[in-house]
């Protein structure tokens, strides 16, 4: 089973945005990402499969909250979920 991540308990008008450092050969694969609001609580999941470094940061203009996943890479089949709780938007970046 991979690793999970949880981030609970985002401030309004954040975006969950996910960027991957492709190399040859990647240590991790981002298999699934999930938001979820329940309670009046928005949680993001990312589950991932092998080892992976996290940095965690935001940034303005717009708000949004980044998780910097290094030496991993997307999943084929990684489908990014909608708008969720104060979620605006997920989306993810991949250096080329």
């Amino acid at each position: 089973m991979g690793n999970h991540r949880i981030i609970s308990g985002l401030s309004a008008a954040l975006l969950l945005a996910l960027t991957g450092m492709a190399q040859a050969a990647p240590g991790a694969t981002v298999q699934k990402v999930t938001v979820v609001e329940s309670g009046g609580r928005t949680r993001a999941l990312v589950e991932v499969a092998g080892d992976v470094q996290v940095a965690v940061f935001t940034l303005e203009h717009p708000d949004r909250l980044v998780l910097d996943l290094r030496n991993s890479r997307f999943d084929n089949d990684l489908h990014l979920p909608g708008p969720d709780g104060i979620v605006a938007n997920v989306r993810r970046g991949q250096p080329v």
